[in-house]
């Protein structure tokens, strides 16, 4: 295939990781993944030859076969790192590479690994032509295509400086000041884009008091530029009878709107790049606020997001249900937690009783000094309680004893000491 009809397709997340590599690394890196079809269930073994190495290298014939090995060797050590939900992998691009000198052609082979970020993608992917990025020379301006490439729907992007700087994997000690990483990286990936491009953007600088922050691009197409391709990029599938999540969006649209075909190729777009979550929020505001106009209402919150407003009312909704279920069970366990110690102490109540009628007249006129004795240590007068009273704590001394285990439950007798 002719390197102006070569195609790739990553995944977003992979669009997204933390990497850091020349210029003729992702070279390389970009024109294997563009070797990779559709429906491949596998990744192959990926011949690329020395002619198409010489010809996006830029290097001279009698060095190509020293760089190549110097480059995929580099590669192979090379560490992207790839945020997932409840973990961060850490992989390389290559698990091997055979060099065929004598028949002029390398063999390279993809970490198995990385197969959920560049095969059978459905879902949260961003395709373009090769020919856009194999000639661009800044390290940076190939990361900032992608990048945007990737919200070139929603056409503009918003990026906090410092992910950014991470992402384009550049280093703390590096472009320090936001001048020099703007005039170094940013600005320099702006021209090659307008000059060899299918997009451009401009910039807005996003400032906290003084200092800049955050960058937002504003993203739009380059008809300045005209494309040599005649490979279509893979279109977002709409078949709802093919996929389930998709059927499942479509089945979300008003009854009047599911089939119509501007409409289907909308939510399939959106649901390329941005996922399911993201569409259906959108779909779901649009539901709730369009008054008329549904095509151009949809169109607009899938590219500002509005559906944020429904997934954080829904969250809300979630937590206070999770809290008023929390507030029940606190509720029902306090409740038998209470009805077990009344349990207990009416349990020990007559097994103290029972104890008390146990014991001699000597052994109760004991335990009754016992209590005058706590009575009075408390400061209740000098005088004993009344009667009532008494008889109260005598019991309640005698159910101490027991809850501590002071009185085995089979003794009939037990010496009492004044406290």
């Amino acid at each position: 295939m002719k390197q102006e009809n070569r195609v790739v397709t990553k995944s977003n997340s992979l669009n997204e990781a933390r990497y850091r590599l020349t210029v003729q690394e992702q070279r390389i890196i970009l024109s294997v993944i563009s070797l990779i079809q559709p429906n491949d269930e596998d990744f192959k073994v990926y011949r690329i030859k020395v002619s198409d190495f010489l010809a996006f290298l830029e290097i001279q014939n009698q060095q190509v076969y020293p760089e190549i090995k110097r480059i995929t060797k580099s590669l192979m050590e090379k560490i992207l790192i790839i945020k997932k939900e409840e973990s961060e992998l850490h992989i390389s691009w290559f698990s091997s590479a055979e060099y065929f000198d004598k028949k002029g052609y390398v063999e390279l082979r993809f970490d198995p690994k990385l197969k959920p970020y560049l095969l059978k993608l459905k879902e949260c992917f961003t395709s373009y032509h090769l020919e856009n990025v194999i000639h661009l020379r800044s390290i940076y301006s190939i990361r900032i295509y992608e990048l945007l490439k990737q919200y070139e729907f929603v056409a503009k992007r918003t990026f906090d400086v410092f992910e950014l700087r991470e992402i384009l994997g550049i280093r703390p000690d590096e472009y320090k000041l936001y001048g020099d990483f703007k005039r170094h990286v940013i600005l320099p990936a702006q021209k090659e884009l307008k000059q060899k491009t299918d997009i451009k953007f401009n910039l807005k600088e996003i400032k906290t008091g003084r200092k800049v922050t955050s960058m937002e691009f504003i993203v739009e197409k380059n008809n300045g530029l005209k494309s040599h391709s005649k490979q279509p990029l893979p279109k977002p599938k709409f078949d709802k009878d093919e996929d389930n999540d998709f059927q499942t969006l479509v089945e979300l649209l008003p009854p009047e709107h599911q089939s119509k075909k501007t409409i289907l190729e909308m939510i399939a777009t959106a649901y390329k790049n941005y996922g399911f979550e993201y569409v259906s929020s959108n779909i779901r505001y649009a539901n709730q606020n369009s008054k008329n106009n549904y095509r151009a209402y949809l169109n607009k919150a899938i590219k500002e997001n509005w559906g944020t407003a429904i997934i954080e009312e829904e969250v809300a909704r979630k937590e206070a249900k999770a809290q008023e279920k929390d507030q029940t069970s606190m509720i029902e366990q306090q409740k038998k937690e209470d009805e077990d110690l009344k349990r207990r102490n009416e349990k020990l109540g007559k097994q103290a009783l029972a104890y008390i009628e146990s014991l001699s007249p000597e052994e109760k006129e004991g335990l009754r000094q016992e209590a005058i004795n706590r009575y009075q240590a408390r400061g209740k007068g000098k005088n004993p309680p009344k009667e009532a009273i008494l008889e109260t704590l005598i019991r309640n001394i005698v159910m101490e004893k027991l809850g501590k285990g002071e009185i085995p439950l089979s003794a009939k007798k037990l010496s009492f000491k004044g406290t």
